[in-house]
């Protein structure tokens, strides 16, 4: 299983806990993978996105989205109205992409 981190997110400071979601997978037989996203928490199982997700589609910084008890991604509540846009580089060898 690998997860990937926001380190540096958009609302450091105002996350609390992280959601996790997992990433779309281009072969069946690739392991898992989660992309964990800093939040806040609202009430139980809702969070407000504190970062601009890499990864995962149809979320967005200021979202509120509802988790289970582990703390897996269930579905966006209350959409922010933003947006995240992903810019593709051929620029950096592979390894390279995990730290940006």
């Amino acid at each position: 299983m690998e997860i990937f981190e926001h380190r540096n997110p958009a609302w450091r400071g105002r996350d609390d806990m992280v959601v996790r979601f997992p990433m779309p997978k281009d072969d069946p037989e690739d392991g898992d993978e989660f992309e964990e996203c800093p939040a806040t928490l609202v009430k139980a199982g809702i969070a407000e996105i504190a970062c601009i997700p890499f990864y995962v589609y149809d979320v967005a910084l200021a979202d509120f989205v509802s988790f289970d008890e582990n703390g897996n991604f269930v579905s966006v509540v209350i959409p922010s109205g933003r947006y995240a846009f992903r810019l593709l580089r051929d620029d950096l060898p592979d390894d390279e992409w995990r730290e940006i």
